[in-house]
């Protein structure tokens, strides 16, 4: 999606703005098992802590009881991704953080999904990436294959070579899908 795609432009790692995310990345050696993880994975420190992050009508997509009149939709603890809106209003969001994946063998992200609401539009995206290599990515026509949360595992180990790699998330919601990650 070019709105997608000029969002992470505006973000990419040489910006320094690197401050928050979620997801948990294993990379197996032939030397036992060497693990490393995004810092707040679960966005449990809230706004602004540690993941760089923009959503056009909110200003942060992290969200907790007080997004949906004190209901949360949480998978795990109070804070979680929220690309979309109540209402109806065009939405961009983004998620980013830098962080080094070990050389090894074999690396996965693992998080949980949710694609809900919306009018099955494949205008509305949701995409991760890594070093702007989009790794994972969802319309709202794909409602039914992620209803809310499904775990999700994604095979990186081709970035599993000691360098330090740029983590991305991003959302343009112009149907009313809302994706949900934590």
């Amino acid at each position: 999606s070019v709105h997608l795609q000029n969002l992470f432009d505006i973000f990419e790692p040489n910006n320094n703005y690197m401050k928050k995310t979620f997801l948990s990345i294993f990379a197996c050696g032939s030397i036992g098992m060497a693990s490393a993880q995004l810092v707040d994975p679960s966005f449990e420190s809230g706004p602004g802590a540690y993941w760089t992050e923009f959503s056009a009508v909110y200003g942060t997509p992290l969200c907790d009881a007080a997004c949906l009149g004190g209901q949360t939709l949480a998978y795990d603890g109070v804070w979680y991704y929220w690309g979309g809106t109540t209402a109806g209003d065009l939405e961009e969001t983004l998620m980013a953080q830098q962080m080094p994946i070990p050389a090894g063998n074999s690396a996965t992200i693992e998080f949980q999904f949710g694609n809900v609401g919306g009018d099955g539009s494949t205008d509305d995206t949701f995409i991760m990436s890594i070093d702007g290599n989009p790794i994972f990515s969802v319309t709202g026509a794909d409602t039914a294959a992620y209803p809310l949360y499904t775990p999700v595992t994604i095979d990186i180990s081709q970035y599993a070579n000691g360098g330090v790699h740029y983590f991305a998330f991003a959302s343009y919601q112009n149907g009313g899908t809302n994706f949900l990650l934590d």
